[in-house]
């Protein structure tokens, strides 16, 4: 991965890097993957009780109100 500088408010893209990543990865588990770099590492996994709303879909038509 290469990584760019942050920009604040409108400027021109940024066409040199100011370096490079190197990530490796991992299937840790049913769903689990884990992400790898020399000195860190981060797990991602599915929370369903976070995709509750997103998996409702959309409908025009109301539906009854999930109070959470």
């Amino acid at each position: 991965m290469e990584l760019y500088p942050v920009r604040k408010g409108a400027q021109t893209p940024i066409r040199d890097s100011s370096g490079k990543l190197e990530l490796r990865y991992s299937k840790t588990g049913g769903e689990e993957f884990s992400l790898h770099t020399d000195d860190a590492e981060l797990i991602l996994y599915n929370d369903e009780e976070r995709r509750f709303l997103f998996d409702r879909g959309f409908h025009w038509a109301p539906e009854a109100p999930v109070n959470r």
